[in-house]
């Protein structure tokens, strides 16, 4: 099959070999909070510490979460497919009910407690790339557990397995945190 006559479906096919974290991002824009999965959110620059998410055009997420607003990115663990399948879709629930959530440091950030890692983030921009739109993150802070993460490879969520990482040692409290204030 040529470059030309590859449509999104077989596009997709073809990525899902690519396996990717998966994570949800949680706002507290709105009474009980919000969540959405994304197997998109990467960590863009170390210094300054910058964060990207890319949202498909029309979804909710982007009104939530405008330029300068807080967020959350929780990196899902192992055993969290039940979450991620959750808030994937599109009559996911309204709030965050029930789920057990740790306070961020800058006010209206909430993330997963049982999380693999979790981030804090303020949004700088929105900017539209094709189909989609990247959201564009300043990490203000970020914590991690010993946990095995949760991939989506191949059109299903599992453990990511590597015998090759090995988490460092981490205090009893099972969490390790880095804070940055946000630039001016």
């Amino acid at each position: 099959m040529d470059q030309q006559s590859m449509g999104p479906a077989e596009l997709r096919r073809v990525a899902s070999a690519l396996p990717s974290g998966v994570a949800l991002l949680t706002a507290a824009t709105v009474p009980g909070g919000y969540g959405t999965t994304v197997g998109t959110f990467t960590l863009a620059s170390l210094d300054p510490p910058l964060a990207t998410v890319y949202l498909q055009e029309g979804c909710r997420t982007l009104e939530l979460v405008p330029p300068r607003a807080a967020f959350g990115i929780s990196v899902l663990a192992a055993g969290q497919a039940d979450i991620a399948r959750r808030y994937a879709t599109r009559n996911r629930p309204d709030g965050l009910d029930g789920l057990p959530l740790w306070a961020g440091v800058q006010p209206g950030v909430v993330t997963l407690a049982c999380a693999a890692a979790g981030f804090e983030c303020s949004a700088i921009d929105h900017i539209k790339i094709g189909d989609h739109y990247l959201l564009l993150a300043f990490i203000t802070g970020a914590w991690r557990r010993d946990a095995v993460p949760l991939i989506h490879h191949n059109g299903d969520l599992v453990a990511a397995r590597s015998p090759m990482v090995v988490a460092p040692e981490l205090p009893e409290s099972g969490r390790r945190t880095l804070r940055h204030q946000v630039p001016a």
